[in-house]
């Protein structure tokens, strides 16, 4: 049987050369433990006490010396600390998306070290490595957002931090985090300043986070009693969004379609929604004009807030969204399978529950049986 991704024994740890097989096929180094040094006879220092857990993920091509640096100083400021820089095997078959969730289910923080590459790195294929959904580091950043592991990036010498923009919606919540900086010529202050940024955010890792998703509420929604006009929502764990807005008429020639696309970052606090776009694009389809045509034409990204309320009746649950200056808009939910954000959702066809109309105008809808 393989052996599974943990973390090495408690003390000071080096890197070997592991074969790695499966999405990420290349050669990464691997964790191996060595003897822990004789325990201190003095008093235990406070922070030696939490025994934190560290995932550090970083780019081979441009983050690798950086990493063993700070991985060395995190276990000297953290007497007890578990040091996690890779896997230690996968062997062909294994699940690698599996493997990092196994190895991240026991990390208290994420430190995303960013190279001047992290971003840029072209893959065999000319493709940026980032937009590779089973590249590695976007894996793992991926897998702790929505696990809601604290994430720290930390961004390494000259490198820029990327915009939400930049980054897959999966990892797009990266973009938002506040960075520190790592330089080799001041390494031990930018070092210290991760340390104490780190006992931070451990702290409030240890609370819920405001602004998540409420459990409920996660899932596929779409709008109902909209005549032509289709929307709905996807919201996902780690505080992200997908919205389509579509209208579908009959024309002369055929169908008239137009589609609005954002996706972004989602933000609860209380009865209030927030909708941050990072992208927008449009699309539109007229076959008696098909000169005017255009197919994901960029948008300005806007934000929008609503408030919101849920209902349920019967096994149909409805989420009520109203901005005080048009008519509230009720959405059904789908009972499909949570799709990943790693690819865009696909449009689905419309529900029109009786229940979802009244929910939203308070009227019975004139198509029920009575």
């Amino acid at each position: 049987m393989p052996t599974r991704p943990g973390y090495p024994p408690m003390g000071t740890v080096t890197t070997g050369e592991a074969q790695v097989a499966g999405p990420s096929a290349g050669t990464l180094p691997r964790m191996t433990a060595s003897p822990a040094e004789p325990e201190s006879k003095g008093p235990t220092p406070d922070h030696a006490r939490m025994a934190p857990r560290f995932f550090l993920s970083y780019r081979r091509a441009d983050g690798i010396e950086s990493a063993k640096r700070l991985r060395d100083r995190l276990i000297t400021s953290f007497a007890e600390a578990h040091v996690f820089m890779d896997l230690q095997a996968i062997s062909p078959g294994d699940d690698f998306p599996q493997t990092i969730a196994h190895a991240l289910d026991e990390t208290d923080l994420l430190l995303a070290l960013i190279g001047p590459v992290w971003l840029g790195a072209d893959s065999s294929s000319g493709q940026r490595r980032i937009d590779d959904e089973r590249d590695f580091v976007r894996i793992e950043v991926a897998t702790a957002l929505e696990k809601s592991v604290p994430v720290l990036p930390v961004v390494i010498d000259e490198a820029v931090m990327p915009s939400p923009r930049e980054l897959p919606l999966d990892i797009g919540m990266l973009g938002r985090l506040n960075a520190l900086r790592l330089q080799d010529a001041t390494f031990d202050a930018d070092s210290a300043s991760v340390v104490e940024f780190a006992r931070d955010l451990l702290e409030v890792g240890q609370r819920p986070r405001a602004g998540d998703v409420p459990r409920d509420l996660v899932g596929t929604w779409v709008s109902s009693a909209m005549g032509d006009a289709i929307l709905q929502y996807d919201l996902y764990p780690n505080r992200t969004y997908q919205h389509v807005g579509m209208i579908r008429q009959r024309v002369t020639n055929g169908i008239f379609e137009f589609e609005v696309f954002h996706e972004g970052a989602v933000t609860f606090d209380g009865r209030s929604i927030t909708f941050e776009a990072f992208r927008a694009t449009a699309s539109r389809r007229h076959p008696d004009y098909p000169a005017e045509d255009y197919q994901d034409q960029d948008r300005r990204p806007e934000t929008a807030t609503f408030t919101w309320r849920l209902q349920t009746t019967g096994s149909d649950r409805i989420l009520v969204l109203e901005d005080g200056s048009t008519p509230a808009v009720a959405y059904h939910h789908i009972g499909r399978p949570q799709a990943s954000t790693r690819a865009r959702q696909t449009p689905v066809t419309p529900i029109t529950p009786p229940a979802a109309h009244e929910a939203a105008s308070g009227e019975p809808d004139a198509r029920r049986p009575r």
